[in-house]
């Protein structure tokens, strides 16, 4: 049974501002008896500052060291969880800049947590040996916090080369914390003429635009033509690839058509089974350059490895138009031909000339010791933070802000556990 007795710590006039370890001249401990927990516990009667002398705290840590090469812009996060904590989670996030070493990363994270109210209130207190960071938790309450590095992953699409109409380029996030694990594919035209700049603009608008991505918290931002995307932790790990194809090709067939020439679509990309795949068409008797494109359309549309990944076509008098190749999931296409032995020829739409690169800056590094990332050797009392009251088994104690108890730890575990406010 959990029953909290006056309003919250912070409440105007209701011991405000709260810091139970501050308390003066007034308080009292509740000492149980370690080899017999089931015995009532004898209570002595100082003020928090004689029991804590009386009784000194330690605390437990561990270590959080940074380590890889630095890049300018990178984001890096270190949590501390513990359900004591207001939301379970005490988190600051650090971005790189210019200069940075993993000494001065390191030094910035640690007065990030030192310098932070809440984690003050917990007797949350860092140290840093170069690229070391050591947590400290006071207390055996700090034997159930947990060091991890969610990091904020950091994206980098770079688009380049020649803008021509008909280019598409597409964005592919897959990740099982993103639209239930489908995949999200993003995709934008372009035209002739428009600069890196304005593609980026364009695409970075698309994806802002994408309902799965907003919900997952996947933003994007455009700076001459680098698109920087920022991943929370709680989306991760995903996935982001990215690739530009022509979004409707087109093969046009010219010539003179004669009875037993073989013309060849090829189709190669590596999200393509069996790559590279080849459809064909014999020419008959009484073939024009019309039939012939009607009869590699028909074949496009027959080969399961094309059609299973959503591959079409249809013709207009002598051109192929092939769907599906800028809209798919299937990466990177490109289309060429051949012919044999005739002298037909087939002329494919001009292949993309802009460029879509994806890379990823995340070359930082956050090791924990012990990498399990739970802190351990806290010891000592524990400080009610609040008026509360906590069944055990049968019996239930009341708990009084300021107050120190000596507790068992499978009794501070369960406090911990249940979000009890002790620090």
């Amino acid at each position: 049974m959990v029953n909290n007795l006056i309003p919250p710590g912070g409440t105007p006039g209701v011991f405000d501002p709260r810091n139970p370890t501050l308390l003066p001249n007034f308080g009292q401990a509740l000492i149980y008896d370690e080899a017999d927990p089931t015995m009532p516990p004898s209570i002595q009667t100082a003020s928090p500052a004689q029991n804590l002398a009386a009784n000194p705290r330690a605390n437990a840590s561990a270590t959080a060291t940074i380590g890889g090469s630095v890049t300018t812009g990178d984001i890096l996060t270190i949590e501390m969880q513990n359900t004591v904590f207001p939301g379970g989670v005490i988190s600051h996030t650090y971005t790189t800049v210019g200069g940075d070493t993993v000494t001065t990363i390191a030094e910035a994270l640690a007065a990030l947590f030192d310098n932070d109210p809440i984690a003050q209130g917990f007797n949350v207190e860092t140290t840093v040996a170069g690229a070391v960071i050591t947590f400290n938790h006071a207390g055996p309450v700090g034997n159930f916090t947990t060091l991890v590095a969610p990091n904020l992953e950091k994206a980098t699409i770079t688009i380049a080369g020649t803008a021509l109409t008909g280019d598409q380029i597409a964005v592919l996030f897959v990740g099982p914390n993103v639209n239930g694990g489908a995949p999200v594919l993003v995709t934008q035209a372009v035209t002739t003429g428009q600069s890196a700049t304005t593609i980026a603009g364009n695409l970075v608008t698309a994806l802002g635009a994408n309902a799965a991505l907003v919900a997952a918290s996947i933003t994007a931002a455009n700076v001459a033509g680098v698109i920087t995307l920022t991943v929370p932790a709680a989306a991760e790990p995903v996935a982001i690839s990215t690739w530009v194809n022509t979004a409707s090709p087109t093969a046009t067939i010219t010539g003179t058509v004669a009875a037993g020439d073989i013309l060849n679509l090829i189709f190669t990309g590596t999200g393509i089974p069996g790559s590279p795949v080849t459809v064909s068409y014999t020419a008959v008797t009484g073939d024009t350059t019309t039939t012939v494109a009607a009869g590699l359309a028909a074949a496009i549309n027959a080969n399961a490895a094309l059609s299973g990944l959503g591959y079409s076509a249809t013709n207009t008098t002598n051109v192929v138009n092939i769907s599906g190749n800028g809209g798919n999931t299937n990466g990177q296409v490109r289309i060429t031909s051949s012919v044999s032995p005739g002298s037909e020829t087939i002329t494919i739409t001009t292949a993309p000339t802009t460029t879509s690169t994806a890379g990823t800056a995340a070359t930082e590094t956050i090791t924990f010791s012990p990498t399990s990332g739970i802190m351990s050797g806290g010891s000592g009392p524990v400080i009610a933070a609040n008026n509360f009251s906590f069944a055990r088994g049968s019996e239930v104690s009341a708990y009084f802000y300021g107050n120190v108890y000596n507790l068992p730890y499978d009794l501070v575990q369960a406090m911990v556990q249940q979000g009890m406010p002790i620090v």
